[in-house]
């Protein structure tokens, strides 16, 4: 639980260029290779920063606010 008016920070690698999708496929290729359920491990899928939004608005974040960018990694807030 966060406190009232507490901020959630994270800095987090954002695929660029719809490599989500590749680096999803490749995931579940090796779920796949391992025969394992999907989500048995934690494999971390970089999503691109639309898609991130869109997830932790799902997650009851109303606002997301990008503090900075570099590359491949933005750090952004709520």
């Amino acid at each position: 639980m966060f406190e009232k008016n507490g901020v959630f920070v994270n800095g987090d690698t954002i695929a660029v260029n719809r490599k989500e999708d590749k680096y999803m496929a490749e995931a579940e290729q090796m779920y796949k290779n391992e025969n394992m359920p999907f989500a048995s491990l934690h494999v971390d899928v970089p999503l691109g920063f639309e898609h991130e939004k869109e997830v932790l608005k799902n997650a009851g974040f109303n606002e997301v606010e990008l503090v900075k960018e570099w590359t491949n990694t933005k750090l952004y807030k709520k």
